[in-house]
Order: C-alpha cells, then sequence, then structure tokens
C-alpha cells in the first residue's frame, strides 16, 4: 500500500508530462493505488471545446516523448472508444490518462440477419428476415499515424 504523497507526487509527474505535450489536466483521482487522471475537455486557447484530431496529436506527442506508456482503446458509455494512456512510474504506482476520444469513425461492415415481426400483420405477429447493418469502429494506428513506422 502506498502512502497518499508518494500518490501526490506521480499524480504531479503525470500533470507535468501532459503539459509538456500541451494537455490540460483535468479531474484527478486514487483508486486503490493508482492514479487516474482525466484531460480537460476546454484546454484549447479560449476556452472552446477541444478537437478529436487535436485529441489524437497530444496523445501521439505524448507516446513519442514517453515511450514507456501504453495506449488502449476502451468503450466509454455511448460504445465510443477513448484514448487511454498508461504507465508505472518509478515508484512501483500505476497511473493512467483518459484522453478521451479521438478521431475513430463508426463504419458499417456488414450486416446480420434476424427475425423481427411484420409491421403489416402484427396482430398474427408472425416473424419475418431481415438484413441489419453492423457496426464497428476503426481508430487509426498512433504510431502510424505519428509518423514512427511505414504503413
Amino acid at each position: 500500500m502506498t502512502n497518499l504523497y508518494q500518490r501526490y507526487l506521480v499524480a504531479d509527474q503525470i500533470t507535468k508530462r501532459m503539459e509538456s505535450v500541451g494537455a490540460l489536466p483535468g479531474s484527478i483521482y486514487f483508486i486503490s493505488d493508482e492514479v487516474h487522471v482525466a484531460l480537460e475537455y476546454t484546454h484549447a486557447p479560449g476556452g472552446v471545446w477541444d478537437t478529436p484530431e487535436n485529441r489524437e496529436e497530444i496523445v501521439n506527442a505524448f507516446l513519442i516523448q514517453y515511450p514507456d506508456a501504453t495506449l488502449t482503446r476502451e468503450k466509454n458509455y455511448e460504445g465510443k472508444p477513448e484514448m487511454v494512456v498508461r504507465g508505472e512510474s518509478s515508484l512501483g504506482i500505476g497511473w493512467q490518462i483518459d484522453f478521451r476520444d479521438g478521431v475513430c469513425e463508426r463504419v458499417q461492415v456488414g450486416t446480420k440477419t434476424v427475425e423481427k415481426p411484420d409491421p403489416d400483420a402484427i396482430v398474427n405477429a408472425p416473424m419475418v428476415t431481415v438484413q441489419e447493418p453492423v457496426y464497428e469502429w476503426l481508430c487509426p494506428d498512433p504510431i502510424i499515424t505519428a509518423g514512427l513506422v511505414a504503413a
């Protein structure tokens, strides 16, 4: 178990790392022994809402400057992937930054066959077979986007 001061030191280190790539830290909280930081949405000049493209650029800059960090995309409550960067401090305390959503695009990748009631004959409720679209979130690879490897 780490003490509060150790977690404070890690939170300070992570917020300084974020600021070094142009990101403004938002809320900071602790879950067990891990430090969690969320990106402040309104960190763009003039306090305007930041764009997903800018957040992608910030994450790429973070990963280039701090190669010990890892990026995963995790679904938020709407199902859209959010960029979560994780690492571990020299004190052995884990940390994570939620950079929120990036430029992932929801695209239809196919259809699936399902049975639904026929709207014209709902009284007898016969089932008909229909095609429904199937969607996935496609996200750019941050290493390729940052130009670290050829596509």
